[in-house]
């Protein structure tokens, strides 16, 4: 609410005077002299460019507001109006809804008391902006101390209004975020599993979570009364010792294991991250105890294959010379004059010579593999594979007069290969066909060569293998229901197959109700010359 700046001027009683004639100058304290019309319009620019929106001149016995038109138009009065004089209710019509019913609570204590009158407010907003003031004055109290005028000022103060909402907006996300934080460090710490504590220099937990007592039994009052190194592991406590002095002097423990006792006695391992700050060391303990027990399970595990393929080695290697000296002693016989009663005993004696090489040739490339690293192999000079497929199923053959096996051979391309292993591989596939196929269907055995691949499948009809055989089948030691009640270690698939991997190349199977083969294929260029 601005005074009215105009050629005639208020008096402190009401009274209007005469400004000066137009054509006089008044002087000024230096001396100058300026125009009532330039003092005007130089008030009028310099308001126009400053926070102060204007000042008002009350009146109050005659209820008079005199303002200029700046003010007037801010609190929506008729700039008219409030250079004649409005009414005061006029200009409170102007304020926020919000703040009016305080403002005159404001003005009716300085009227009373003549106190210098000090309030900040918000305007109606116009075209959508609200926009902020601050109102000065004081009530001049005339006889008996009744108000009689109470001029002020009214300055802007938007931007600074704006600014401190700004910070108290701040304030308060600040605020919001250290409660969520301090919350969700709370929850953690009720809701964590693992064991988490402050731990002084004389090693007694100063606080602790309830994961001590779900993991351990230990209640937050016993933790804190009784020493860690109590509650340690006999054969952890040194150890623990040398740990808990490295975090004395500033060094961190990260992922220290060790064995914290139990209420009921017994122990489980702890890993503990413990990092010190100004006195203390916070510490967070994992319970690795099923993680300590499976990796002694499988060193366990590790110990027992390792001896048991080392006693397979040992008893395999050792097996070779009785066994020899028993099959040369059946060839002496041979020789001999025998009963026909007597020959057919020690013909059975020679096949039974001769599965037991067999086995104890799979054990040994089973410990070479398992112990060397790998099958070994010896490429030869490249050949034609029909002379050996055919060789190897001729023997096949005698051996099991009783089943057809019928060979397709087009494999016209040189192969490069360890003769003697491919035998064994394909011996291996056709005697599991003859052991597991249909005695009333033929086994077939097909060989091609195709760009720069030999391919050998293997087939033979009856029931299909199982599922859960077929995940396993190339695995050592795996035998199928066929075998269950006769002799064999379930090794020749296993060999077969790292006999493959050998040659650089595969062995797979299919299985249906139809029929199943296996298929083995290799580069034919040896890998000296790949």
């Amino acid at each position: 609410m601005v005074r009215r700046v105009t050629p005639r001027n208020i008096t402190g009683h009401g009274e209007r005077r005469s400004a000066p004639a137009p054509g006089k100058r008044q002087s000024g304290r230096r001396g100058g002299h300026v125009g009532a019309a330039d003092a005007q319009e130089h008030l009028a620019m310099a308001l126009t460019h400053s926070p102060l929106i204007g000042t008002w001149d009350w009146l109050v016995p005659q209820n008079k507001v005199f303002t200029d038109a700046r003010l007037a138009s801010m609190f929506g009065v008729d700039p008219a109006a409030g250079a004649a004089g409005a009414p005061v209710e006029s200009f409170l019509a102007g304020i926020h809804p919000d703040d009016v019913g305080r403002v005159r609570i404001e003005i009716d204590a300085a009227l009373t008391t003549g106190q210098p009158f000090s309030s900040e407010f918000r305007l109606r907003p116009a075209n959508g902006v609200v926009q902020h003031v601050l109102a000065r004055g004081q009530c001049v109290l005339g006889a008996g101390h009744a108000p009689a005028r109470f001029p002020g000022v009214v300055v802007d103060i938007t931007e600074r209004a704006e600014a401190e909402s700004r910070l108290r907006q701040l304030n308060e996300d600040l605020e919001r975020k250290v409660i969520e934080r301090t919350q969700a460090r709370g929850r953690t710490w009720q809701v964590s599993p693992d064991l988490l504590g402050a731990l002084n220099s004389k090693g007694y937990f100063e606080t602790s979570n309830p994961a001590w007592k779900s993991v351990l039994g230990w209640s937050e009052e016993e933790v804190a009364s009784t020493s860690i190194f109590e509650l340690l592991h006999p054969d952890d406590v040194e150890r623990t010792r040398a740990g808990f002095n490295l975090t004395q002097i500033g060094q961190p423990a990260i992922g220290f294991p060790n064995r914290y006792r139990r209420k009921d006695g017994s122990y489980r391992w702890i890993s503990w991250i413990g990092v010190p700050d100004e006195g203390l060391v916070y510490c967070s303990g994992r319970d690795i105890t099923s993680e300590k027990t499976a990796e002694a399970n499988l060193l366990d595990e590790r110990d027992v294959s390792a001896l048991r393929e080392q006693f397979i080695a040992v008893l395999g290697h050792d097996l070779r010379n009785p066994l020899a000296a028993i099959n040369a002693g059946i060839r002496r016989l041979k020789k001999s004059n025998l009963g026909e009663h007597n020959i057919a005993t020690v013909a059975m004696m020679g096949g039974s010579v001769s599965r037991m090489a067999e086995l104890i040739d799979n054990v040994m490339d089973f410990t070479r593999s398992r112990l060397g690293g790998g099958l070994g192999v010896t490429f030869g000079a490249p050949e034609q594979a029909e002379p050996i497929l055919l060789h190897v199923m001729a023997e096949l053959q005698l051996a099991n007069p009783n089943r057809s096996i019928k060979a397709e051979i087009a494999a016209p391309d040189l192969v490069t290969w360890d003769r003697g292993r491919i035998g064994q591989l394909v011996s291996n596939l056709v005697g599991n066909a003859v052991k597991h196929g249909a005695a009333d269907q033929p086994i077939r055995l097909t060989a091609s060569t195709k760009v720069g691949w030999f391919e050998l499948n293997v087939a033979n009809g009856g029931r299909p293998i199982a599922p859960a055989l077929l995940e396993r089948i190339f695995k050592p030691f795996t035998r199928g229901e066929a075998l269950a009640e006769r002799q064999g270690l379930g090794l020749g698939l296993y060999i077969s197959s790292e006999i493959a991997r050998a040659h650089h190349g595969t062995l797979t199977v299919a299985s249906t109700k139809k029929e199943t083969c296996f298929t083995f294929r290799m580069p034919i260029i040896g890998p000296e010359r790949m």
